[in-house]
């Protein structure tokens, strides 16, 4: 993908050129190139430049994919309900069309928001709606997505055995399409299950996995969830055996998660940080 300074030169050269089209393209790449890096306040404004040229050829395809993205960058700032109601919006579009992929894309990351919003009964409907549109239009290399998101939500409903089972499912086909940042989450994913369960080394293992792929692909917006996973199975380890190793292991992981978030705006790995160092403190 390209850098932030290529897509500074870039803007100058379209703005020479006064193309509607090739603006609209700019600032969606841009957005993503932002929303990747886990800049979601930055992609949010960026996305916010699209909306003046949704008009003309294309117009309502074009709407149904700004307000996905919109959706999408308020998910990744932690305002569900501003992500939902952008998503929703997107999904009449995609309707309005008959685009089925488009509806398939977006009822799974409506699925996802209603997930981290605490409505995971909601989100596993929307999950079963999007993996059987995506099966009908053989779109395989998206049904992956819902199908991981689904283990989350039944993992928040405490329904571990039936989560590990969806991880597993979404583990495989993520390996066999090459998605690796997917692998690193749904690793990141089993960490978490195990640490609940107790088996403290087995979360562990898993996310050193999770944590490799992700400091290989530099995928520094998600970094914040796994130190923070990292920093709960050490708090864990220091309730159990009272070792100060682990409290300091979990202090250090709790502090580096926080100044990630921070400095990305994820204001749902900020609470988790303070969270964890609110309950460091407790125990000494």
């Amino acid at each position: 993908m390209a850098s932030v300074k290529q897509f500074d030169r870039l803007e100058t050269s379209i703005n020479r050129l006064d193309s509607q089209e090739l603006t609209f393209l700019f600032w969606r790449y841009r957005g993503n190139l932002f929303r990747v890096k886990g800049d979601n306040k930055t992609a949010l404004f960026c996305y916010r430049k699209l909306i003046r040229y949704l008009t003309g050829k294309g117009a309502v395809e074009n709407k149904a994919i700004v307000y996905n993205l919109i959706g999408l960058a308020y998910y990744g700032l932690g305002d569900y309900p501003s992500a939902a109601r952008h998503i929703k919006r997107a999904y009449w579009f995609y309707c309005k069309i008959g685009n089925i992929p488009g509806q398939g894309n977006t009822l799974g990351n409506l699925g996802l928001t209603y997930t981290f919003w605490d409505k995971s009964d909601q989100a596993i409907t929307f999950f079963q709606k999007a993996i059987t549109l995506l099966g009908q239009a053989q779109v395989k290399n998206l049904i992956a997505t819902p199908m991981m998101n689904w283990g989350t939500a039944l993992f928040n409903l405490k329904q571990y055995d039936a989560a590990l089972d969806k991880w597993k499912e979404a583990l495989h086909v993520n390996q066999s399409l090459g998605d690796i940042a997917s692998v690193a989450m749904i690793h990141n994913n089993i960490g978490y299950l195990h640490m609940e369960k107790g088996e403290l080394e087995k979360s562990l293992e898993q996310l050193r996995l999770s944590l490799k792929i992700k400091l290989k692909l530099n995928l520094k917006g998600y970094l914040s969830s796994t130190y923070n996973c990292f920093a709960r199975v050490h708090v864990k380890m220091h309730e159990k055996t009272g070792s100060d190793e682990s409290y300091e292991q979990a202090k250090n992981y709790a502090g580096l998660a926080l100044s990630i978030a921070r400095s990305l705006h994820n204001k749902r790995e900020m609470l988790s940080a303070k969270d964890i160092l609110k309950t460091l403190k407790k125990i000494r």
